[in-house]
């Protein structure tokens, strides 16, 4: 007897909603965009040491955001915990 298939997990939007699957290539698509700004298609990312991927991921996550009216989000989470 053939055992069930695992029922893959809904991935979430920021707001909690059930992103489609059309969605979630956008979204893959515009990462593998910002990444190929420090990585080139084909990088073996092994070579590189945690610290660079941590400085490159720390570089990715303080950009400004055109859906924050081009804050960054740390500006946004400072005003949150100031309050």
């Amino acid at each position: 007897q053939a055992h069930p298939r695992p029922t893959p997990l809904p991935r979430y939007g920021v707001h909690g909603q059930v992103l489609g699957a059309r969605t979630r290539l956008t979204n893959i698509g515009a990462s593998n965009g910002l990444l190929r700004q420090y990585f080139p298609k084909g990088t073996d990312l092994s070579i590189h040491s945690a610290e660079d991927l941590d400085w490159v991921a720390q570089e990715l996550n303080d950009r400004p955001r055109k859906r924050l009216e081009f804050k960054k989000p740390i500006e946004l989470i400072e005003g949150l915990l100031l309050q």
